[in-house]
């Protein structure tokens, strides 16, 4: 039995493009706004556990795979987003796992506008996206792709294609960190000249 547990919340959005960065899930869900790009040779499959901590009735076995959505660079240019290790749920809403994001090398700036952040997110390809803050969630607009967009559009991938396992991202026990100095001192990580107040922790 290749079963295994996840974790998401609900997204309440209307707008199918939407699609949730969420940190209190722990994989990537691929919604009807994604289209199914490759399946696996031996996909594993999913039960999926809600905020109240129990199994959707409609998420007992989903497959994991690779999906695909059209998405606009800061720039205006049309891109293919790749979602590799991406549970699929056609008939329901895309959220996109902030840890899996981070594991594959993107940056994220959640931080709202009114707030004093940048609402960007940025690609490994150094790609930028703009995101939305709405209903005090944030979210990337994705759309389904056509036929035409999976052929020619640029590929940007957004979750990497090795095996994501959640279990494996946690603080290391037997580490204290103090936070208490900038970490970058005068090199602050900046994304789009926006300056990200980060703190070291050392130990």
């Amino acid at each position: 039995n290749n079963t295994v547990v996840r974790r998401i919340n609900n997204n309440e959005s209307k707008d199918a493009s939407l699609s949730l960065i969420d940190l209190g899930a722990d994989v990537s869900v691929a919604g009807s706004n994604m289209r199914l790009l490759e399946r696996h040779v031996d996909p594993e499959y999913v039960q999926v556990k809600g905020f109240n901590d129990e199994v959707q009735n409609d998420m007992t076995h989903r497959e994991m795979a690779i999906h695909c959505g059209v998405a606009i660079t800061q720039t205006g240019d049309k891109v293919l987003l790749v979602l590799n290790n991406s549970l699929m749920f056609p008939s329901g809403k895309t959220i996109l796992c902030y840890a899996q994001l981070l594991h594959s090398g993107n940056k994220l700036d959640v931080i709202p506008k009114k707030y004093g952040g940048s609402q960007i997110m940025q690609s490994i390809d150094d790609e930028k996206f703009n995101l939305v803050y709405k209903g005090g969630l944030m979210f990337v607009k994705i759309s389904y792709p056509s036929d035409d967009d999976i052929k020619h559009l640029p590929r940007v991938i957004l979750t990497s294609d090795e095996p994501w396992d959640p279990s494996n991202e946690n603080d290391d026990d037997d580490e204290f960190y103090d936070c208490s100095e900038p970490a970058f001192n005068d090199d602050s990580y900046s994304i789009n000249d926006h300056d990200i107040n980060f703190f070291e922790c050392s130990d």
